[in-house]
């Protein structure tokens, strides 16, 4: 019992780190995509454009560095991390309370090509793991673009090369998917195991309605907020 105790306790944790993360995560692609949406009316604007033009970079490199964060497994250096992969390993040993929360989130992100979703008293962690596999087979190419991203230019600045700048990263979308799925996940690991419902972090505007906030009052009128406000 007591080992099972100390599991839990290390899955909420787990968790708790994920999410402050992801929370983070999402609020730094807002301001991003917000920033990038209207660069052209922000350049207009005497004296912010040299400002605007460091949130935009900043939030670039935050995003690759937090996204890659929370996809990386263990390593030497954090054998055991607050990621995707770490809260799935600490999952392992614990006994699953609602399978309709895994499942829910199967129906969201199994593609159309995977065996179908059982019954809710079938679904288990291995079927999660597995959809998470492929999920990361599909996007490993990507994936691996933001980590040279990460470690050319963020962790080591001194070996900058021309070849990778931020146009050799991959699109907003994939990032945005990357995000989302792992938003997802800790939100159905939290309610699986341990009957919790997570923060709606999917719905969360506080940085975007600042952000839009900010430029109507430095003049833009009609802020951006979204890829489709032109539709």
């Amino acid at each position: 019992m007591m080992e099972n105790n100390n599991s839990l306790q290390v899955f909420d944790e787990k968790l708790k780190q994920l999410e402050i993360a992801l929370c983070f995560l999402k609020r730094t692609l807002d301001v991003f995509r917000i920033v990038a949406l209207n660069h052209v009316k922000i350049k207009e604007i005497a004296g912010v454009g040299q400002f605007f033009a460091h949130v935009r970079q900043a939030t670039l490199e935050s995003l690759v560095l937090g996204i890659c964060r929370v996809f990386e497994g263990p390593s030497r250096k954090t054998p055991d991390p607050y990621s995707v992969p770490g809260v799935l390993r600490a999952a392992e040993p614990l006994p699953l309370q609602d399978p309709n929360a895994l499942r829910d989130f199967l129906r969201t992100w199994a593609s159309d090509d995977e065996p179908q979703v059982g019954d809710i008293a079938d679904t288990t962690l291995f079927e999660v793991r597995e959809v998470y596999a492929r999920f990361w087979t599909r996007h490993e190419g990507e994936f691996q673009r933001m980590r040279a991203f990460r470690n050319r230019i963020i962790a080591h600045a001194e070996y900058i090369e021309e070849d990778v700048c931020p146009r050799s990263l991959p699109s907003y979308d994939f990032m945005e998917r990357l995000l989302l799925f792992a938003v997802d996940l800790d939100a159905a690991l939290l309610k699986a195991y341990l009957h919790v419902h997570a923060y709606r972090i999917r719905d969360d505007g506080l940085a975007a309605s600042s952000t839009r906030r900010l430029l109507k009052k430095l003049g833009i009128e009609d802020v951006k907020v979204r890829f489709d406000d032109d539709e």
